[in-house]
C-alpha cells in the first residue's frame, strides 16, 4: 500500500536506525527463527525497518527484526 505525499515526507524527516533490509537476509532470518513468511511481513520490514518514533524519551523501532541488544539492564522491582 503506498503511502500519501505527506506521509512520505514525514518519513524522509524521522531518524532511522540500522536495520536489516535486504529481502533475501530477512527471509533468511525468518526462517532461521522458524517462522513463516509472509510477503506482507517483508514488505513491512523494507519499508519501515528502523524507523524510530518516540513517546516522551522513549524510542520506538519499527520493524520485525532488531538487533540483539548489548546490554539489558536489570530492573528493581519493588517487591524485590
Amino acid at each position: 500500500m503506498a503511502l500519501s505525499a505527506r506521509a512520505t515526507a514525514f518519513l524522509k524527516t524521522q531518524e532511522r536506525r540500522k536495520s536489516l533490509l535486504d529481502k533475501s537476509k530477512i527471509i533468511e532470518a525468518l526462517h532461521r527463527a522458524q517462522l513463516p513468511v509472509f510477503e506482507v511481513v517483508v514488505d513491512f520490514q523494507q519499508q519501515y525497518g528502523g524507523y524510530t518514533f518516540y513517546s516522551g524519551l522513549v524510542p520506538f523501532v519499527q520493524g520485525i527484526l532488531h538487533p540483539k541488544p548489548q546490554a539489558v539492564k536489570q530492573i528493581q522491582y519493588l517487591d524485590s
